[in-house]
């Protein structure tokens, strides 16, 4: 699962590799709809979300794991420099 916890944006995929993908078009789905029917000023606003305009030198990644041991999961873990640094 990946999550944009600003944005109340998630998904699902099977490889972090994956859920990076799908978690950057979900958000940039939910921001295209923001700005076309004219609520990102609002949206943003209500939410404390900053506009920046240079990229950040430090990315804030959380992992979490299922704390009930019947939950079953499949980690796929990748070096962190592979996962946030791919063009």
């Amino acid at each position: 699962m990946a999550l944009c916890e600003e944005l109340g944006t998630s998904t699902y995929a099977p490889t972090l590799r994956e859920a990076e993908k799908r978690i950057k078009e979900a958000i940039a789905c939910h921001l295209n709809t923001l700005e076309e029917v004219g609520e990102r000023a609002r949206f943003f606003a209500e939410n404390n979300i900053k506009m920046v305009h240079i990229k950040p030198t430090e990315v804030q990644t959380k992992f979490y794991c299922p704390k009930d041991k019947n939950t079953f999961a499949t980690p796929y873990i990748y070096p962190m420099a592979e996962v946030l640094l791919r063009p």
